[in-house]
């Protein structure tokens, strides 16, 4: 697992170094973890790579799912003209582009370390960040270095004095020499990023001194960006000029990723096969060449790209076929129960189907709308099945099951071992933790960091407790730092994020059942034990669609109901850091200012402080539309006074737009489909999986946006430029508009959705007619 993601990460630094008091969710051992590389994850590698993360070895996520960024994240030393040898150390990181730098100790990350500052906490380093977690401590541990070390420092004879003198003395000329010359590169600012042992910094500047001249190339390599550790102020220090804008570089590699992904895609039924084999270490399920013809007489361009499916199917390898069939109906009726009609389950025969479509829509009860719309866009793929199954519908937004990370481990083994749980409830996971508790809902924190593997950041402060990992509703404002998204679904992952968890949807929603239970899904996160289907989307209407550089809105353009939480009195958790309550609030924040990353005319990038009133005025037209739902009457009121009840507007109005946002509600949007059908420029942020997401490329299609929206007005600024001295780039926006496009036209149509569909059902059918006698893989 990787943690793909990329973030940038200049972040502003306390103001001075009295501020050792600091807390942090993340717990020693963190950053040790093979976690994912997501926004705010650990130090992690792209995936076919092992990560270690122990303080001094340190290895950067990369921008691609090859080739490393950089070297280790061990720290170098030199020392700046301005301070003394003891004050000033450097520190080497990888490339400007890196995963976002963290505040991280020996044997921690500061991922899950999130900065939520006032208005005040801009790179100016004025105002105190507020930081939640451990880590944050390590922060300042270098002001006491020298006194430390004095204390720990034994007497010496006259000789080792003189010696060690000497060698200062020497240090002392290399570290003015290296000073100097970094120095003339600008490299100086005020931004706090983590603290490092002198071993480290010597380390890291010997490595510098040999990698700082590298360029970046066609194979990913990287450059080193300077960073420089202050030792009286406990501060690292991040270039004031960059190279190139983070956002060029993301576009450029972005495309040679997907022309990459496009070109390797398998030529023949026999190359498809050994690529499924290579991938998931198993035959493919019976049907496999009638997938095969139909995808490559329907054009399907992207043939190899299905690991959504496997990932969910792969844990029902631990059931037999009676245990699935018997599993899925108590599923559905245990649904039924809590929400009755929420779950259908649907029996189909491909032989009727052939003969009737219309057959298994009249079947199906009108409650379960989504599922007899599934179906009747799927019935060309229905009518290939080699036998008849049971599909277990979910009719609800969101997903519902869940098991925690040991759990999920548990039958992934057996899977992978050829075993089968032990009974129809049991699973046979015994190590009973804290997702198994009876209470539900968000006030039961440990739960939630059940979910996630040992040593992530979530789980170690479930360890501990809820205390001092509340969510921060009274700061809902997006946070200071400057990051950007590499991976959307690393990006989402809140085992390594904590402070995505209170973005997500209310968990009260979930089930949690206590043993694996199969139900289709219409988007799910990482934690779920749901199958993804394909999800309905709302009917394509471009009318009043115009050319992008026709288009004169100029703005980030949103507008949408005030989905995506319950709004309860006593429960402010649910929806004050909501996706969609937080956006309308941040679109009308008037006070305080920020710092935004500025193109230059020649291609360096540095940093002004913009007012916050103008960077809305500027960059942002958002609104939540049609009042106040889902809340308690006193909630209900409350909003009604706060945000008013704004018009619905039609379709056309988005497209007078060159940039619209998609954001999620309840669940998954339904509307992503026809913004990427326009002529506009999409942003997207989510937090769910849904099946196209590996069939498309973030910053060449659309531009994934971060959970906390804090890349938006630096995104924006990169494409509309309105900042004072910077340039525009709206060129590569309409480029990625067009490619967006054509995307949709291409990868979206009615044979892509049926291929998916296709693929998905055949696995289902071996697991339902498996035997010891026929395993139902393909011969």
């Amino acid at each position: 697992m990787v943690r793909n993601s990329l973030q940038l990460s200049l972040r502003p630094a306390p103001r001075d170094s009295e501020s050792t008091a600091l807390k942090s969710p993340v717990s020693p051992g963190y950053g040790s973890s093979t976690g994912t590389s997501s926004l705010r994850g650990p130090g992690l590698t792209p995936e076919g790579y092992e990560a270690t993360s122990t303080g001094e070895n340190f290895e950067q996520p990369l921008l691609s799912s090859r080739e490393r960024l950089g070297p280790t994240r061990s720290e170098h030393t030199s020392c700046s003209p301005r301070k003394s040898a003891s004050a000033v150390r450097q520190l080497s990181v990888t490339s400007w582009l890196g995963a976002r730098m963290s505040i991280s100790s020996a044997s921690s990350t500061r991922s899950s370390a999130e900065y939520y500052a006032d208005d005040k906490d801009t790179p100016r380093g004025r105002g105190q960040p507020s930081l939640r977690g451990d880590p944050a401590e390590a922060l300042l541990q270098g002001r006491t270095y020298d006194a430390a070390r004095r204390r720990s420092t034994p007497a010496l004879n006259k000789r080792s004095r003189k010696i060690l003198l000497l060698a200062i003395k020497c240090l002392l000329v290399a570290f003015g020499v290296a000073g100097f010359t970094f120095g003339l590169h600008h490299y100086q600012n005020d931004h706090a990023v983590r603290s490092m042992s002198p071993y480290q910094a010597f380390t890291s500047w010997y490595q510098l001194h040999w990698a700082s001249s590298e360029k970046l190339s066609d194979h990913h390599e990287s450059s080193q960006s300077l960073f420089i550790y202050d030792a009286n102020s406990g501060r690292f220090n991040r270039p004031t000029v960059l190279p190139m804008h983070p956002v060029r570089e993301l576009i450029d590699r972005a495309r040679k990723d997907w022309n990459q992904k496009v070109a390797r895609q398998s030529k023949t039924l026999e190359e498809a096969v050994d690529e499924y084999v290579r991938r998931y270490k198993r035959r493919p399920p019976r049907g496999f060449d009638i997938w095969w013809k139909y995808a490559v007489d329907n054009d399907v361009v992207l043939v190899d790209e299905f690991d959504k499916i496997y990932r969910d199917v792969e844990p029902y390898y631990a059931l037999d076929a009676h245990q699935i069939a018997t599993r899925q109906r108590i599923a559905v009726e245990r649904i039924n129960e809590i929400v009755p009609g929420q779950a259908v389950l649907v029996d189909i025969d491909p032989e009727r189907i052939r003969l009737n479509d219309s057959i298994l829509l009249d079947e199906i009860p009108e409650s379960a709308f989504r599922a007899k719309g599934l179906l009747h866009r799927s019935a060309e793929a229905l009518k290939l099945l080699p036998a008849p199954i049971t599909l277990p519908m979910n009719e609800d937004d969101a997903y519902v099951g869940r098991l925690s990370y040991g759990h999920h481990q548990h039958l992934l083994r057996l899977a992978r071992t050829g075993q089968y749980v032990p009974s129809m409830r049991d699973d046979g996971y015994t190590q009973h933790d804290a997702f198994d508790a009876p209470e539900a809902g968000p006030a039961n924190f440990t739960r939630e960091a059940a979910l996630c593997p040992p040593g992530s950041a979530i789980y170690e402060a479930g360890q501990r407790g809820k205390a001092g990992f509340e969510p921060d509703k009274d700061h809902f404002d997006t946070p200071p730092f400057h990051s950007l998204v590499y991976d959307i679904k690393k990006a989402s992952d809140h085992c390594h994020n904590p402070e995505v968890l209170w973005f997500e949807v209310n968990p009260s929603r979930f089930y949690d059942f206590d043993y694996l239970s199969p139900v289709f899904s219409w988007s799910t996160t990482g934690e779920s034990t749901d199958l993804t289907v394909v999800p309905e989307q709302f009917p394509i209407n471009l009318d009043g669609d115009l050319p992008f550089d026709q288009k004169p809105g100029t703005r980030l353009f949103w507008r949408g109901a005030a989905t995506g939480a319950f709004y309860l009195e006593n429960n402010t958790d649910s929806w004050y850091l909501s996706p969609r309550y937080r956006l309308h609030q941040m679109a009308r924040k008037q006070r305080g200012e920020r710092s935004i990353m500025r193109e230059m005319s020649d291609g360096s990038v540095d940093q002004v402080i913009v007012a916050r009133k103008d960077l809305n005025e500027r960059f942002l037209n958002m609104s939540i539309v049609g009042g106040p739902i889902q809340c308690e009457p006193s909630v209900c009121d409350r909003l009604q006074k706060e945000m008013g009840k704004k018009p619905y507007v039609p379709m056309s109005e988005f497209w007078q737009n060159k940039y619209v946002l998609d954001v999620d509600g309840n669940g998954w949007s339904g509307r992503f489909k026809m913004l990427m059908s326009s002529q506009s420029l999409v942003f997207k942020s989510s937090f769910y999986e849904e099946w196209w997401q590996e069939r498309s490329q973030p910053w060449v299609h659309f531009v994934p946006v971060s959970p906390d929206y804090s890349d938006i007005y630096d995104i924006m600024a990169f494409f509309e430029g309105g900042i004072k001295g910077s340039s525009k780039n709206e060129d590569l926006a309409a480029e990625i508009a067009a490619a967006g496009r054509d995307w949709a036209m291409h990868h979206w149509r009615r044979a892509d959705t049926n291929a998916y569909m296709l693929r998905l059902l055949l696995e289902w059918t071996r697991l339902l007619h498996r035997s010891e006698e026929d395993s139902w893989d393909y011969q």
